[in-house]
C-alpha cells in the first residue's frame, strides 16, 4: 500500500472509531512519512488507546515550529487531553489556554478548562469558562448541560433548569438532562415547603 491508500484507510477506521486499527495504520503512515503533524496525530491516537507513556514521549519529541500554523491549536488540545488523562491539571490547563491563544474559537478548550476548574473546586471559574463556551461554535448541548450542573452546584437551581432546557432543545435525548430537571424541580418544591 502506498501512503495515499494508507491515509484513506486511516480516515475510514478513525471515522468508525476503531481506535486500535486506526492506530496500527497510523503507525505505518508515520513510519513512511514522519511529519510533525502526523506524529501528533499518532500521539493522540496512542492516548485514545491508553498508551499514555508512549504518547507523552512522542508529544515531547515533536518540533512545534514545524507543525502547520492552522494545526497548532489542535496539538495543544491533544496534549492537554493527555495531561488531563494523566492527572496533570496544571499542564493540561496550560495546553488548553495555549490552544485558545492560537485562535481556537470552539467550545472544546473551554469545556476542558471548566472541567479542570471543577476538579480544583472552583465552581465559579468553571461557570465562567462555560458561559464563554456558550458564545462559540461546537457542542452547545454539552456546554449547556455542564453549565446547568455547575449552576445547580452553585445553588442557582432556577437558572440551572433554564440552562438545561437549552441543552434539551438542542438534543432532546441528552443523557440525564430530563432527569436533572425533574430532580431540580423537586428541590425547588421541597425548598418552598420547608420555608
Amino acid at each position: 500500500m502506498d501512503i495515499k491508500d494508507l491515509l484513506e484507510l486511516y480516515k475510514f477506521y478513525d471515522k468508525k472509531e476503531y481506535d486500535f486499527v486506526a492506530l496500527m495504520v497510523l503507525r505505518k503512515i508515520v513510519k513512511i512519512e514522519p511529519t510533525e503533524y502526523r506524529k501528533f496525530n499518532l500521539a493522540d491516537q496512542l492516548r485514545r488507546c491508553g498508551f499514555r507513556s508512549e504518547s507523552l514521549n512522542i508529544f515531547k519529541s515533536i518540533n512545534k515550529r514545524k507543525i502547520p500554523k492552522d494545526y497548532k491549536k489542535f496539538f495543544y488540545i491533544y496534549s492537554g487531553q493527555l495531561y488531563l488523562d494523566m492527572g496533570n491539571l496544571n499542564l493540561a490547563k496550560k495546553s488548553f489556554m495555549k490552544s485558545i491563544d492560537l485562535g481556537n474559537k470552539t467550545t472544546v478548550p473551554y469545556i476542558y478548562l471548566a472541567s479542570i476548574s471543577l476538579k480544583k473546586g472552583n465552581v465559579s471559574e468553571s461557570i465562567i469558562y462555560l458561559q464563554e463556551a456558550s458564545k462559540l461554535e461546537g457542542d452547545k448541548d454539552e456546554v449547556y448541560y455542564n453549565l446547568a450542573t455547575r449552576l445547580a452546584i452553585a445553588g442557582d437551581i432556577e437558572l440551572a433548569i433554564q440552562t438545561m432546557n437549552k441543552c434539551i432543545k438542542i438534543d432532546p435525548q441528552y443523557p440525564n438532562a430530563v432527569k436533572f430537571i425533574e430532580d431540580w424541580k423537586e428541590c425547588l418544591k421541597l425548598k418552598k415547603s420547608l420555608t
